[in-house]
């Protein structure tokens, strides 16, 4: 179909400037641990329980295929990873990753710990969690990020064998949760586990 561009942002709610728009039937996202297979040797997951900004999320993936994470694991209270705005910040990386749903986190956490040995740390911003420089990357991990304002509620924080900070300068309070992890993930993907 080939409409005008007052008709096409009329139909898309919004001025839409890029000239092209698909609309599709899409699957539920699998189960988690219905459909979880890890491979061999050295791997890590990530893990949102309840990110509530879709362009952070989609920036999010987008690191986490840029460092080769094994799967994202979408919690329930998650936003949807499909939104326009996540995908055009995962530069599209939503469609090439292993994304797997988690009804029940704090079930599906303990899962993964008891099932496959997996190291469960809590990315936070406290100055008494190990700074990130201090930590070696586990042979098998799954990290867990917060929201941007509240960042990882202390129920989650509770279910984590480690916390984990990236240590800042004097009067800088925070990072944007999408740039944490990032940094987050090029310590935990790229380490020599030789050394």
């Amino acid at each position: 179909y080939l409409l005008d561009d007052r008709k096409l942002a009329e139909l898309v709610g919004f001025d839409f400037h890029r000239g092209v728009i698909a609309a599709g039937v899409r699957r539920q996202l699998p189960a988690l641990q219905e459909h979880f297979d890890p491979p061999i040797g050295r791997f890590g997951l990530l893990f949102f329980p309840e990110v509530n900004d879709v362009e952070n999320l989609g920036a999010m993936m987008r690191s986490a295929a840029a460092f080769g994470v094994h799967a994202v694991v979408i919690g329930s209270r998650c936003c949807d990873p499909f939104t326009r705005r996540a995908i055009r910040a995962s530069m599209g990386a939503v469609f090439s990753l292993n994304l797997l749903s988690s009804d029940d986190p704090a079930a599906d956490l303990h899962w993964l710990h008891e099932r496959f040995e997996m190291r469960r740390i809590a990315a936070v911003l406290d100055f008494s969690a190990r700074p990130l420089y201090r930590v070696k990357p586990p042979q098998r991990f799954v990290l867990l990020f917060g929201t941007e304002a509240q960042g990882l509620a202390d129920s989650w924080i509770g279910l984590c064998d480690d916390r984990v900070t990236i240590p800042m300068a004097i009067d800088t309070d925070s990072l944007n949760v999408a740039t944490a992890c990032g940094i987050f993930l090029y310590h935990f993907m790229q380490a020599d586990t030789n050394s």
